[in-house]
């Protein structure tokens, strides 16, 4: 009874087991000092760290329990208010480190509740469980997640395989989680060759299918570098390896529609007699007699130049490729139109001995720079940058060469390192001779002659570009060379011109593609077979007039003749009143002919997408976007085959070196899958990002608007009562 007289209240009442822990507590934190401070003394001096009440470890103890009021000075310490001591002066002492226990314990003795701690749903893996067991095993999602990083590492950042066995990646992983396991290079180039076994190529495969027949069109290119075409590259083993690569991605030649290739006799030879063997053309002897071509006798290794230099590949005049008037729908080649560019400026420049004798004494100058160590460094000292070197296998080397040489500051300094190396007492060998004003004129001629050649091929040559643009890339660069007045080239600039109409005379006036395309394009339409074009005396190129590229193009539309327009008759009305005015036109959108509701319409922006305006317009255009979805995807070069080139090239150099052509393959066929993916991650990451940080800036701005309008409503109401009242008296 002594025991429960001690614990009964003033009322006599005897508390519970809990409360009398309470209370306890309670006793206890009376005498206690908080920090070395007695209840009524003076409280420390305090400051606020900016950001703490969010931190995501205490964020949910400072918005449910307490009220943060500051840091010591030079302390990890801070004090805050317990949010349910309601009417009590009290505060408390806590430690970064023991802040969620002890306040969570005070919460609990004294307030008779449980913690209010959200627990985290992302599971967790218990420090017993860490030591037990110490890596993952293949089948755990973090383990999973860890191996598809490290394939987009190799496959798009280009890491080598090996970089997984170095001593700073380990580490690394080591500190971030020790439990995940690194695999091996071999086990990542499997897993890379199982990803795109299962996962890419039938991603790839399901997408071409869903393409229309005639409608998939492709460019091709032979890569030397790689030795996975082992055998002889004549005509018949190209197109056996073409058809190998269509029939590993399930291409059937009835999706084809064109097929777009360089200009080489091998490449033509390959495929001038595609139709013969395709099974859609059993039709009658008389048809298919319209669409064959002289055999020639297939090509050998002799005959064939075994390099990536394009300039190297030309054509003979009796060997050049017969333009076909082929029906819509049917499977042929055409042309890298970027590189009949370069083989023409090419042709045009070795027929001009002028042009040849400069451009040797710029080599000329390149290599002594490029020989000299002493005169390289001064050059590179002096300007900040160096010549650019002639690239026989890259497009446009030549205009680039001129372009840097031809700089003002850059011509003085060369001019200036030339004349002292003339004087020097020790001359080194092969000095050029001194550049003057006067080359300078000719080297500036010879570069604004080759300027339209390089914008066209560059253009054409641009991801996304298709047959759309050829007609208006061709003739403008026609249209600038014979406006350029020349004092030097005058034949050089002769010779340019007749080669753009010998190569692209008759394309852009008879080829289909090129035509249908660019009217098919709604940022151009009938507009761009109405530009003015200069000539060269009696050089003149011809081009279709928009009159005759609309029949073109309805004729195709409509093969049995256009539908009648039938007049819109409407009956007077006796009541109107404005019966004795001309009556209202109809609108021309309502005409049945589709062509003439196109071509009615205005241009889009240039910066708009031509595809999305088809998509949007099926059930308004259903012939014309039919034709639109064959057309406007052709490319218009084998400039996306280039690029991929050198990016597989760049895969295969340093420590790649050894990796096999199907281990090549795989990574760029991952590569092409994920990029997207991992695009469209970092975009949604950014923009998620700035939306919180305007979130956050924003709550004034937005108070203020409120407001404002707010006002602008009373003061409107105001108008109107008194415009109201005014009518009214």
């Amino acid at each position: 009874m002594e025991s429960g007289e001690n614990l009964a209240d003033e009322d006599g009442t005897v508390p519970t087991p809990k409360e009398t822990k309470a209370a306890k507590f309670k006793k206890q934190s009376k005498s206690k000092k908080i920090n070395g401070i007695e209840e009524g003394e003076t409280s420390p001096e305090l400051r606020k760290r900016p950001g703490f009440e969010n931190c995501i470890n205490y964020k949910v103890l400072f918005e449910k329990q307490y009220e943060y009021e500051g840091h010591l000075m030079g302390s990890e310490s801070f004090y805050a208010r317990c949010k349910a001591c309601a009417g009590q002066e009290k505060r408390f002492s806590f430690n970064t480190n023991s802040f969620k226990y002890n306040g969570n314990r005070h919460y609990v003795n004294c307030h008779n509740d449980f913690n209010l701690e959200q627990k985290s749903t992302i599971q967790s893996h218990s420090l017993s469980e860490f030591f037990s067991n110490p890596s993952y095993s293949d089948a755990d999602p973090l383990q999973k997640k860890f191996v598809a990083n490290l394939q987009d590492l190799v496959s798009v950042d280009g890491l080598p395989l090996s970089f997984v066995s170095g001593l700073g990646f380990r580490n690394l992983i080591q500190e971030i989680n020790p439990r995940l396991n690194i695999p091996s290079r071999w086990t990542i180039s499997r897993n890379l060759q199982q990803t795109v076994a299962k996962l890419v190529i039938p991603a790839l495969i399901l997408e071409i299918k869903t393409v229309e027949n005639y409608n998939l069109h492709l460019s091709t290119d032979i890569w030397t570098t790689v030795r996975q075409f082992n055998s002889r590259h004549t005509a018949e083993n190209i197109k056996l390896k073409l058809m190998e690569c269509l029939s590993h991605l399930d291409i059937s030649t009835e999706k084809i529609g064109y097929l777009v290739t360089d200009g080489a006799r091998n490449m033509v030879s390959a495929f001038r007699d595609w139709f013969d063997e395709d099974e859609r053309f059993t039709g009658d002897d008389e048809n298919e007699g319209n669409l064959q071509i002289p055999d020639q006798p297939p090509l050998h290794d002799e005959d064939i130049m075994e390099t990536d230099d394009r300039y190297d590949i030309e054509l003979d005049g009796d060997d050049d490729e017969q333009l076909l008037e082929v029906p819509l729908g049917l499977v042929f080649r055409i042309s890298c139109y970027a590189h009949t560019l370069q083989l023409l400026a090419k042709d045009a420049i070795g027929r001009n001995p002028k042009s040849q004798r400069v451009l040797k004494d710029v080599h000329g100058i390149l290599n002594f720079f490029k020989k000299s160590n002493y005169w390289r460094a001064r050059l590179s000292n002096v300007m900040g940058k160096e010549l650019i070197k002639p690239a026989p296998t890259r497009w446009n080397s030549n205009f680039y060469v001129l372009k840097r040489l031809t700089e003002e500051s850059v011509y003085e300094t060369v001019s200036n390192l030339i004349l002292e190396a003339w004087i020097s007492p020790r001359r080194p060998k092969h000095v050029p001779e001194i550049p003057t004003m006067q080359n300078m004129e000719i080297l500036v001629e010879l570069r604004n002659l080759l300027s339209p050649i390089t914008e066209a091929t560059n253009s054409l040559q641009a991801d996304g570009i298709t047959s759309s643009l050829i007609y208006y890339q061709i003739v403008p660069t026609f249209d600038e060379i014979a406006k350029l007045k020349t004092k030097h080239f005058t034949p050089l600039k002769s010779q340019l011109l007749q080669e753009i109409i010998r190569r692209f005379g008759e394309k852009i006036t008879l080829d289909n593609h090129i035509i249908i395309s660019a009217i098919l394009d709604p940022r151009q339409k009938l507009d761009v077979f109405r530009m003015n074009i200069s000539c060269n005396g009696v050089t003149k190129l011809e081009t279709p007039a928009a009159e005759k590229a609309t029949d073109f193009l309805r004729m195709l539309v409509y093969p049995n003749g256009p539908p009648k327009s039938t007049p819109v008759t409407t009956t007077p009305n006796l009541n109107d009143p404005f019966s004795k005015l001309a009556a209202i036109p109809s609108e021309p959108g309502f005409t049945s002919d589709e062509v003439d509701r196109y071509l009615a319409l205005p241009r889009i922006p240039s910066t708009s997408d031509p595809l999305e305006f088809w998509a949007q317009n099926p059930t308004y255009f259903p012939k014309l976007s039919k034709l639109a979805k064959q057309f406007l995807g052709i490319p218009a070069s084998t400039g996306g085959a280039e690029r991929l080139f050198s990016s597989t090239g760049s895969l295969g150099r340093a420590r790649c070196s050894s990796l096999l052509p199907v281990t090549l393959e795989n990574m760029v066929l991952h590569k092409e899958h994920r990029v997207p993916t991992l695009m469209k991650k970092v975009n949604d990451r950014k923009k998620s990002r700035k939306r919180k940080i305007v979130t956050e800036s924003s709550p004034g701005t937005n108070m203020w608007n409120e407001k404002e309008d707010e006002s602008v409503v009373k003061w409107y109401g105001f108008l109107v009562y008194l415009i109201k009242d005014y009518i009214l008296s």
